[in-house]
C-alpha cells in the first residue's frame, strides 16, 4: 500500500512539472516545413495535402469555407508562409500574429505557385502563434509551406522556381540565449517524407522555484514513508 501511494504521487509530480516547464506538443522550432508538417493546424473544412507538382513538396493545402482557420505555433523571431494565388483564391483573408492582424490576398489573374502570403520578422524571440483565416465568400486559400526563422536563420531556405532570396544591407548582433531544452525528430508523414519537428522551451526562474518545491515535497514524503511513519 505504501508503495502505491509512492507511486500515485510520482505520477502526480511528473505531471505537475510537466505543466510548469511548458512542454507542449504542437511547437515548431526555425525550420523549413511542407504543408503537411504535423504541429500545423487546419481547422474548419479543409482539402488536404491536395497533389500538384509546382507546389512545395508538390502538394498544398486548401480550403473553400469561409472562416477556415490556418494556425501555427513557433518559437522563433520571425515566420513566413507560402501558399498559390489564383483566380479563384481568395481576395480577402485575414493574418493574426498574437492577435496582432493584416489583410492579405491569395487572388491573382492568373495561377501563381510558391507565393509569399504573409512574413513577420523581427519579432522578440520567443513563443507566438500566427493564424490565416479564409473571410471571403465562394474562394479559397491556399497553404503550401512555412519557415519558422531564428535570430541566425532569416533568409529563406527552399530553392527551385519561384524561390525567395533575400539580401540583407545591414549589420544586426542579436545576443539571445538559446533553449534549454530543445527536442527534434523526424516523422514520417506516410508517403515517405521525413518532416523535421523541433520543441523549444526557455527555463524560467519560476520553473525552477517549482521544481524545488515539488522535489523537497516528494523526498518528504518519500522519507516518511521508508521510515514507516505514513502519510
Amino acid at each position: 500500500m505504501r508503495w502505491k501511494i509512492i507511486s500515485l504521487l510520482a505520477a502526480i509530480i511528473l505531471f505537475l512539472l510537466s505543466s510548469s516547464l511548458g512542454l507542449t506538443q504542437g511547437t515548431l522550432g526555425d525550420g523549413f516545413y511542407d504543408d503537411i508538417a504535423l504541429p500545423l493546424k487546419y481547422l474548419n473544412n479543409w482539402d488536404t495535402n491536395v497533389t500538384d507538382a509546382s507546389a512545395y513538396g508538390g502538394s498544398y493545402h486548401r480550403s473553400l469555407t469561409t472562416s477556415a482557420t490556418f494556425q501555427v505555433d513557433f518559437f522563433g523571431v520571425g515566420v513566413t508562409v507560402w501558399g498559390t494565388r489564383s483566380g479563384g483564391g481568395a481576395a480577402n483573408a485575414t493574418a493574426c500574429l498574437d492577435a496582432s492582424c493584416v489583410n492579405v490576398t491569395f487572388y491573382n489573374t492568373s495561377t501563381l505557385y510558391k507565393q509569399i502570403i504573409i512574413e513577420f520578422t523581427g519579432l522578440t524571440w520567443g513563443a507566438h502563434t500566427l493564424t490565416i483565416d479564409n473571410i471571403g465568400t465562394s474562394a479559397r486559400i491556399f497553404i503550401d509551406a512555412v519557415q519558422i526563422h531564428a535570430p541566425s536563420a532569416l533568409t529563406p531556405t527552399p530553392t527551385g522556381s519561384g524561390a525567395l532570396t533575400i539580401e540583407v544591407t545591414a549589420e544586426i548582433t542579436v545576443e539571445v540565449p538559446p533553449p534549454d531544452y530543445r527536442i527534434t525528430a523526424n516523422v514520417d508523414d506516410g508517403d515517405g517524407n521525413l518532416q523535421n519537428v523541433a520543441f523549444d522551451y526557455q527555463i524560467s526562474a519560476g520553473d525552477v522555484a517549482v521544481f524545488l518545491a515539488v522535489m523537497a515535497l516528494f523526498l518528504v514524503v518519500l522519507y516518511r514513508a521508508v521510515k514507516g511513519g505514513g502519510l
